[in-house]
């Protein structure tokens, strides 16, 4: 009886290390880019979170503000013309008061800090958190904060503050938008981002 050799196919040793490296190559360009592109679509949710607070405390400060915890300071400054020794004696004086009443409105960090990589709970029910009308949907990768300093004769501010750490190596990234009232207007006075990219 006659064997006969069937035909056997296969990739040869060349063309399966050719596939390996370009399949390593695509890989090595590929990876870095897919994690860049997920830092990123995490980063957006802290311009968006911002925003909607920095729109409730517009709405807030308009509606609200003689509601706020208010601390006011009396200053006294007496002027007069004495006659005598070491200035004491008998004169004419002008004594001016001024008052002047500031509100404050803060809200500490939410989600509480320290930050992780990871997506938490933001707790609605947060003292100062609980007057504002916009509150972040589901858990947030960010903690956030705000303060305030409102005032009828001094300058009148707020500032809303985002942590975090989206690739979890204990660097913190932090961003502040500070905004002035001027004449009853506010603006945007202030943008700072420090700390890690990420």
């Amino acid at each position: 009886m006659k064997r006969t050799k069937k035909n056997v196919h296969g990739f040869t040793m060349i063309e399966a290390l050719t596939a390996a490296s370009v399949i390593g190559i695509l890989s090595a360009v590929a990876v870095p880019k897919f994690t860049m592109m997920t830092y990123k679509a995490k980063k957006a949710e802290r311009s968006v979170v911002m925003k909607g607070i920095e729109h409730a405390m517009f709405n807030y400060v308009l509606v609200s503000e003689p509601t706020m915890q208010s601390v006011t300071t009396t200053t006294t400054t007496t002027h007069g013309n004495g006659n005598g020794n070491n200035g004491n004696g008998n004169g004419n004086g002008s004594t001016t008061t001024t008052t002047s009443t500031t509100v404050q409105f803060n809200a500490s960090w939410n989600p509480a800090l320290p930050v992780t990589g990871t997506k938490r709970s933001f707790n609605k029910s947060q003292d100062g958190w609980n007057q504002l009308v916009f509150i972040p949907d589901g858990p947030v990768f960010f903690s956030y904060s705000i303060q305030s300093s409102f005032s009828a004769t001094d300058a009148s501010y707020f500032a809303v503050y985002a942590v975090g750490d989206l690739d979890s190596n204990g660097v913190q990234s932090q961003m502040v938008n500070r905004y002035d009232a001027s004449r009853g207007v506010w603006q945007l006075t202030s943008q700072t981002e420090s700390g890690d990219l990420w």
